[in-house]
């Protein structure tokens, strides 16, 4: 039962993020918002929702090993399931402005991860200061959009953008925004009890089975850029989903209740989100694409990190 409830927890978050971004970008057309505005916040925002939800929940309930490892686990996953999934597909082309800018802040956050993880977690301070580094990243990126002129015909292709009759969008997005704290409740206490019937830790199935769960979003709209040949937005999707859970999820979850943990036990897991990130950028600066025997490489990667989590988690 406890194993049903993490899969419908998972299939909520994932059916509450698509109602909830379907929502709010209807109510933020009729308000007048640009679709501009739409692209860079509010779908960026939408498929982060599950991580954050989660994070926040698991944060107020005292169990920070899944609030820290959910977000450390997504990364991982982001990187080297839903990009490797993606390349694997179609080999991903990495160029332009807004990779390279998404790239750095990438780099960044996962460097401020690691320092906090090797201090011992996240204070409300902590918090306050990366949801405003959060802040500051998205009005630089809206200026920049603003300033390039990008549009987002690709949202429209991808099914983001909606239309219909207001009230209709207003109940969708309160459903899906409903179905996402039901569904991250349900993913906390899952996670919990899987946790305890396996003999092993909470950081264990956070960085594996709720951050996989969490991730759904990012997949799904990865897999249907890679299959349309958007590359940038499957990339930048990746990128932009690593920035948020670290800046934004972390930051708010701490907020909500100061984040605790040992550092000792996420050693292994910031090594292999660095090296994940370090490894994604070098491709992104020095070749300029992630071609498909990467991503099956990553892939593969991705597969021997879970067995060892596993493996090592059974023997402590």
């Amino acid at each position: 039962m406890t194993v049903l409830a993490l899969i419908f927890g998972a299939a909520l978050l994932l059916g509450g993020a698509e109602a909830m971004v379907r929502g709010a970008v209807a109510v933020s057309q009729r308000a007048g918002l640009s679709n501009l505005f739409v692209g860079v916040v509010i779908v960026g925002f939408a498929t982060s929702a599950p991580e954050m939800f989660v994070s926040i929940d698991a944060a107020l309930h005292g169990f920070s090993d899944i609030a820290v490892g959910n977000v450390i686990g997504s990364n991982i996953a982001n990187i080297l399931l839903v990009l490797g999934a993606g390349a694997a597909i179609s080999a991903l082309p990495c160029s332009g402005s807004a990779i390279r800018r998404d790239t750095a802040m990438m780099a960044v956050a996962t460097i401020c991860l690691s320092i906090a993880c090797i201090l011992g977690g996240y204070t409300r301070l902590a918090g306050a200061i990366m949801v405003a580094i959060l802040i500051a990243y998205i009005i630089w990126t809206f200026i920049e959009v603003k300033r390039t002129g990008t549009d987002n015909s690709e949202l429209d292709e991808l099914g983001v953008l909606s239309s219909g009759p207001l009230w209709r969008a207003v109940v969708i997005g309160v459903a899906g925004f409903i179905a996402l704290l039901i569904g991250a409740e349900m993913m906390v206490n899952a996670a919990v009890g899987i946790a305890q019937g396996l003999g092993v830790s909470d950081r264990v199935i956070a960085v594996s089975m709720v951050a996989v769960g969490t991730s759904l979003p990012e997949l799904a709209t990865v897999i249907i850029a890679a299959r349309r040949g958007h590359a940038d937005m499957a990339v930048g999707n990746v990128l932009g989903s690593c920035v948020f859970n670290v800046f934004g999820v972390l930051g708010l979850s701490a907020l909500a209740a100061p984040l605790l943990i040992n550092s000792a036990d996420y050693m292994t897991d910031v090594a292999v989100a660095t090296f994940a990130g370090t490894a994604l950028l070098a491709m992104i600066l020095f070749k300029g694409m992630v071609n498909r025997s990467t991503g099956i490489l990553m892939l593969g990667s991705y597969l021997a990190y879970i067995a060892w989590l596993y493996i090592d988690g059974a023997a402590l």
